[in-house]
């Protein structure tokens, strides 16, 4: 029957998406890698439903139901679309300053992290950005490597901004900035959202009864931006 063909293509279509999403990591753009199994589970159950949909036979009282089913297949269809338009579109500045409703001092970060026992620095290589507010204090006055966006909030010094990350604890729409001060030696000629590296000595500062991470940076290269997949931080 046409109606059980043109159904059982959208779900084909949605089974080419999660694998195509499960290479490369490229599903980690939109939930968090424990949660990975769904889509294995979610292959799974669309294979049912392909073999239900190609090897039903057909009947011509069955019209009305294939309609039916063609209706509810059709839906599914919004959610590719969204998928595809969305994908390579991470969260940037604008999401920063949504997220952090009342500034970037309003986050309390040594309540909000917990303190990760692996915190130890390898000579030569970046340290994670949520390893390094996890454990600022423990790893204060060392020189550290890290990366992430940048942006520059008028109302901060010239040569300071902000470097950040987000974190996810279960998928993108739930998604906090992570963040770090640097000081620079001089103002930044990069916009906001680009991606840098930036090498220099960790501090912990007060501001408003709150310690902060702050970094004297005496190096700060722009790199790549990450493949979607890999720009978030996860818990």
């Amino acid at each position: 029957m046409i109606i059980n063909g043109i159904s059982a293509l959208i779900y084909l279509m949605w089974l080419s998406t999660l694998v195509w999403l499960f290479i490369d990591g490229r599903y980690r753009a939109f939930i968090q890698p424990k949660f990975s199994w769904l889509l294995v589970l979610g292959a799974a159950i669309l294979l049912l439903y392909l073999h239900s949909y190609l090897f039903r036979p057909s009947c011509r009282n069955d019209i009305r139901t294939g309609i039916a089913g063609l209706a509810r297949a059709g839906i599914l269809i919004l959610p590719l679309i969204f998928i595809f338009a969305t994908y390579g579109q991470g969260l940037g500045t604008h999401a920063l300053t949504n997220k952090s409703v009342q500034g970037a001092d309003a986050i309390d970060i040594p309540r909000l992290f917990s303190k990760d026992a692996k915190s130890e620095i390898k000579p030569g290589e970046p340290i994670s950005l949520l390893t390094l507010v996890r454990n600022m204090e423990a790893l204060k006055d060392q020189r550290v490597i890290i990366e992430g966006m940048i942006y520059q909030d008028p109302v901060m010094p010239p040569g300071s901004f902000l470097l950040f990350r987000f974190g996810i604890f279960c998928c993108a729409a739930d998604a906090i900035p992570i963040w770090v001060i640097i000081q620079g030696d001089q103002p930044l000629s990069l916009p906001n959202d680009s991606w840098v590296r930036i090498e220099g000595l960790l501090q912990v500062q007060p501001y408003l009864q709150k310690n902060y991470p702050v970094i004297k940076a005496d190096k700060i290269k722009e790199i790549p931006t990450p493949a979607p997949g890999w720009q978030y931080l996860f818990f």
